[in-house]
């Protein structure tokens, strides 16, 4: 194939599309939530004010500003970076035994006699 427009490509990328769409929506959506109420509007003003557009938009109050960037930005990278992470760990272990199905009960097997400890006793 010449990697040009077909029906799967598209597919494809559209795939591609609404996963990151739905990545955005779920980040922005979080950062809105909590006990303290900061609606989306505010979330994009708080961005744009960190990016130096102040002078077009004006930024919410300092109390806002403090709960975003002092409480739930940095909960929310400290999220994606736990759960880049675990996939990380994941696709390490999956080439490691060469097992696209690996779980972790591989390294203690699924039999429980085999984790207990024998004291003397029969196998």
């Amino acid at each position: 194939m010449d990697g040009g427009l077909t029906a799967h490509n598209l597919m494809r990328r559209g795939v591609r599309l609404l996963v990151w769409v739905v990545f955005a929506g779920v980040l922005f959506g979080s950062l809105s939530m909590g006990r303290y109420a900061i609606g989306l509007v505010e979330v994009f003003k708080l961005f744009s004010a960190r990016l130096g557009l102040e002078k077009y938009i004006t930024p919410p109050s300092p109390e806002i500003q403090l709960v975003f960037w002092n409480i739930r930005f940095p909960r929310i990278l400290m999220s994606l970076a736990v759960g880049s992470g675990i996939s990380i760990a994941g696709v390490v272990f999956q080439a490691l035994f060469r097992n696209p199905l690996a779980a972790p009960d591989i390294l203690v097997g699924n039999n429980p006699k085999g984790a207990k400890s024998n004291k003397g006793g029969s196998p």
